[in-house]
This record gives structure tokens, sequence and C-alpha cells, in this order.
């Protein structure tokens, strides 16, 4: 008995030692991750060359475009991207709203700073000039707006996005200024910008602010060191870097405040905020291949590493010329050469569910951190269970003995 135990102690312990180990090695490291992984990662989340919406199962146009952007701060993936933006351009009149009669901002403006990163004319986007279309929605007042049967739904992220666009194109300085002029009049009283026009009460959202904060740098810098485009552009930025020191600003706001920092020549802030969104960069989860930035908008806070990593500003972004498609990052295991993402079924899903359940892999990385305590728990299971099997061997023994001997006394009887 006491061999038996013996042997059920050594089993387990080999069991708790096979288990208990590192499950699989990052090629490279989290927080060296390459762009070009990334950017195999962000390929990964289309459809048919498109993000789909897995509520609805339509195009999101608008995650389709930052993740566009995305490809382009990588300087990689150049056949997807391409894809993606002639995707984009053949279907411009339901994104711009033409389709409909109408004319929507936020997307008009964001294609316009996506071509003309992707080094595309938006001034001939399969016949449209994007740029005119966009000034054509600045009133007297500044203020851009939609024009829709639902009517305006505008933001001031589609504000700060049309100021972007028309400096970024060479729009006519006094339409750019009145547009940031208006854009500075969204500020609530801390310096931040709202998510909604007239909010009430006015709280800062950092995206809002982050976006306000590269156009009043960009419109400043257009129209010659406007002071009070200057000021607003501060105010928003003083108010972006205390959220980053609380620990309050996610990864997509903290890209475009790094975007922000570098349109302000505040180089060495923007760095830092850069570095801490490297760093962020998993590699590989469990038997997950990943490249990505964690959060509820894996998709996004990706886009907002990659941009940040690019060292470049909203209105000088630029793509390379071809560079082909990375693979996806390879994650081996450290005992078996042999082993791949490949190997497990649902690794081929880690990317693809990123935008679905907004975890990028969570489970995964579950798998991961709780493997070695899972693997100790089977263990000490499988050793009781062993032990009982084998504590039960006498007094099985022992019945059969009393069995036996009944039977012999019933024959003798």
């Amino acid at each position: 008995m006491r061999r038996a135990a013996a042997a059920v102690a050594a089993v387990a312990l080999a069991l708790a030692g096979a288990t208990a180990g590192p499950a699989w090695a990052a090629e490279p490291p989290a927080g060296t991750v390459p762009p070009t992984a990334s950017a195999a990662w962000l390929a990964g989340l289309l459809t048919d060359g498109a993000v789909v919406d897995p509520a609805l199962e339509v195009v999101d146009v608008d995650a389709t475009l930052d993740l566009a952007l995305g490809l382009v701060a990588s300087g990689a993936a150049s056949t997807t991207r391409d894809a993606v933006l002639d995707g984009l351009v053949a279907d411009l009149d339901d994104h711009t709203g033409a389709a409909l009669d109408a004319t929507f901002v936020s997307a008009t403006a964001k294609l316009v700073l996506v071509l003309a990163a992707a080094d595309r004319d938006p001034r001939d986007a399969a016949g449209t000039d994007l740029v005119a279309l966009l000034a054509g929605r600045v009133g007297t007042d500044g203020r851009a707006t939609d024009r829709s049967d639902l009517g305006d739904l505008s933001t001031p992220r589609s504000q700060a996005l049309a100021v972007l666009a028309l400096v970024r194109t060479g729009g006519e300085a006094a339409v750019v200024v009145r547009a940031a002029d208006a854009l500075t009049l969204t500020a609530c009283a801390d310096g931040g910008v709202p998510a909604e026009f007239d909010a009430a009460p006015c709280t800062t959202d950092a995206v809002a602010t982050a976006l306000a904060a590269a156009a009043l740098a960009a419109a400043a810098d257009a129209t010659g060191a406007d002071a009070a485009l200057t000021a607003a552009r501060d105010d928003a930025l003083a108010v972006l870097l205390a959220l980053d020191a609380a620990g309050d600003l996610d990864p997509w706001a903290a890209g475009l405040t790094a975007a922000a920092l570098r349109a302000a020549d505040r180089g060495a802030e923007a760095d830092a905020v850069t570095a801490a969104l490297t760093a962020a960069v998993d590699g590989c989860d469990g038997d997950a291949t990943a490249a990505v930035v964690r959060g509820p908008d894996p998709l996004r806070a990706t886009v907002g590493m990659l941009l940040a990593r690019s060292g470049a500003t909203l209105t000088d972004l630029s793509a390379p010329g071809a560079t082909p498609d990375a693979a996806p990052l390879a994650c081996t295991s450290p005992t078996d050469d042999d082993a791949s993402a490949d190997d497990d079924p649902a690794a081929g899903d880690a990317g693809g569910s990123a935008v679905a359940d907004g975890t990028a892999g969570t489970p995964a990385a579950t798998a991961d951190a709780d493997g070695p305590r899972a693997g100790v728990a089977v263990a000490v299971a499988a050793g009781v269970l062993v032990l009982a099997v084998l504590a039960g061997v006498p007094v099985l023994r022992r019945a059969r003995r009393r069995d036996a001997a009944d039977r012999a006394a019933a024959r003798g009887a």
C-alpha cells in the first residue's frame, strides 16, 4: 500500500510539474511586438474587406475607416489596406450619405483623412470631390452640420474631424478658422470637449477632446499660430494629460493624444504616451496569435497604438510604398517546437472574435493565466481519485473472502 501511495504521489507531482510551467512563449515578447504583426491582426478582423457589425450583420463603416487608418499607420499590409480603401470608395455614396440625398460629416471627413494618408486623392474619389463636399457643410457660424432626413447628427468629434480633413487637404483658410473657432466654443469649463453639442452638464469626452486638440493644433499651425486656437489646444491637452496620469485615458484616446502632442511640438510627452501604449501590446496569449492592445474596444485600441508609434500627426500621416502583408505573429510552445496556433481550432478565430465580444482573445488570456493553477488542481484530483481506488482494494478483497466463506459454509450444510 505504501508503494502504491508513493507511486500515486509521484504521478501527481509529475502531472503538476507538466502543467504548472509556462504554456506558451511570445515571439517577440509583449511590449516589443512589431507594427507589422499588429497590422496582420487587424487584417484578420476583416470580412470581405470590411469590418462587419456582428449584431446587425452590416458593414461598420466607422470601424472600417479606423482600421484602414491603423493599416496606414503601421506602414505595412498595403495590399489589404488598398483592398479596404477600394471597397470604401466603391460604396462611397452609401458612406457619405449621397445615396440618401444626404451628407454625413463624420464619415466624409474620415474618408478624406484616410484617403489622403494612403496617398489617394480625396478630391477625386470615384469622381466625387470629398473636400468640396465637406467644406460646403461648414456654415457661416463655423459648424460642420449633417444634411439628412434624420436631421443634424454631427458632434464635436465630427467637427474636429472636419477641421483636420480641411487642414490636411489645404482647405480655404477662412473656412478652417471658422470651423476651428466653432470647435473651441464646445469646450467645457475644464478645457475638455464633450461627446455632444450643448451637453448639460458639460462632461469631457476623452476621444472628442483628443481629436479637438489635434484639430486645434493643426488649425493654429495652418493659420499662423492663432493665439485663441493655441490656448484652447493647450487646455485640451492639459485635460488629456491629467486623465493619462490618473490612468483614465483609454488606448484609442491615448493614441490620438500622442498625435495631438506631436502636432503641438511636444514630442517628449508624446513619446511617453507612446512608450506606455507600446508596452501594453500583447504578444501571444495562450495558444492564440495576437499583437493587440487589450480593452473594451481592442480594434481602436490597437489603431491608437499604431498611430502613436508612427510618430506622425493626423495631418501628416502617410503610407509608404507597397509593403507586403505580414503573417500573423507566431506562437510556439517551449516544449514542442512543432506546436503552433494552428493546432488549436479556436486559435484561428482569436482575431475575428475580438470585435464581436470586445475582449480580443480574453478567454485565451484567462486560460494562460489560470493554466498552472488548473493543472495542479487536475493533478491533485487525479491523485485523490487513484488513492481512493487503491484504498478500496483491501475492502473489496475482504468482502470477496467473506462471500467465499459463506458459499463454502452453504455447500457444507
